[in-house]
């Protein structure tokens, strides 16, 4: 009869812990959810959308179209455009990916957990006060190739890459778990990280 009722207490406090896990989960994911939405409405204020074409989009495609330009200017504005346009294919790769979000901001803005510590997958997503020197002509240019990338217009050099890292200068060159486009590295395999 003792067992039971101890099984029974350590049950309990097992149940406690897995509530106060989810709950905890919970309040980061709003926490995460609120402070995406701060930073995007941050940018809009300070880099506001200006191509003609996505100004005359749904919101939620405008809103898409903006994380993409914003990626694409602040990991490859001062790249060749081959390498700006995989930039932008790498986040519509990780689109459906079991490891990332389904939506083109959810996906920029993703943030994973290593031991202790919050990482985000794009760094600009959380020193972007630090890098806010407006080029405009980038600005104009990385929303041009969102859009072409967006809506297909554009092919996808990276050969379905789902992560990018700097490529440290070395030469162009294509195998089967990567490509050197300009000054990154796109990496198709994930185990190749």
């Amino acid at each position: 009869m003792v067992v039971i009722h101890v099984m029974l207490l350590m049950m309990r406090n097992i149940w406690r812990q897995i509530v106060a896990i989810i709950f905890m989960m919970t309040l980061a994911i709003q926490a995460q959810a609120s402070s995406f939405t701060q930073q995007l409405d941050g940018l809009t204020k300070q880099m506001p959308v200006t191509y003609e074409d996505i100004i005359l989009m749904d919101e939620s495609v405008r809103k898409d179209l903006a994380c993409l330009a914003y990626n694409i200017y602040f990991e490859a504005r001062g790249s060749n455009r081959a390498d700006q346009i995989g930039v932008a294919w790498v986040v519509m790769n990780r689109l459906g990916h079991p490891e990332f979000k389904n939506k083109v901001c959810d996906v920029v803005f993703q943030t994973d957990y290593h031991g202790n510590r919050v990482v985000s997958q794009f760094s600009w997503t959380r020193y972007r006060q630090n890098l806010l020197r407006i080029e405009w002509d980038c600005w104009q240019r990385s929303q041009e190739l969102a859009y072409a990338v967006y809506f297909r217009l554009e092919s996808d050099p990276t050969r379905g890459a789902i992560y990018f890292r700097d490529s440290n200068g070395a030469k162009p060159k294509t195998t089967a778990k990567y490509s050197i486009i300009g000054g990154h590295i796109f990496i198709r395999d994930t185990a190749s990280r």
